[in-house]
């Protein structure tokens, strides 16, 4: 067993055309909620058969946005994995 913790990005319903929007890399994200909701939930199958613990990390748009400008970093999935494994640090 891994006992190694990973966050994993939680977009809420309501909020996933905000993300999508701010996102420099928008073209590379799903194109629906539920689309990106069945894909993230498949990848949490396999990080758990794997052995690893998995932590939801609930990224609100606002929150990415000031997160992002505080540091200087371009909205994209590097800047989305960063703030996300930040949050997990934080717990």
């Amino acid at each position: 067993m891994n006992n190694q913790c990973i966050g994993i990005g939680e977009y809420l319903k309501e909020d996933y055309e905000e993300i999508r929007k701010i996102s420099e890399d928008k073209d590379g994200l799903d194109l629906t909620w539920k689309t990106w909701k069945q894909n993230k939930e498949n990848g949490k199958k396999r990080f758990l058969n794997q052995g690893y613990d998995i932590v939801d990390i609930i990224v609100r748009p606002m929150e990415l946005v000031q997160y992002c400008r505080s540091r200087g970093l371009k909205i994209n999935g590097e800047s989305r994995a960063n703030f996300i494994s930040n949050k997990v640090n934080e717990l």
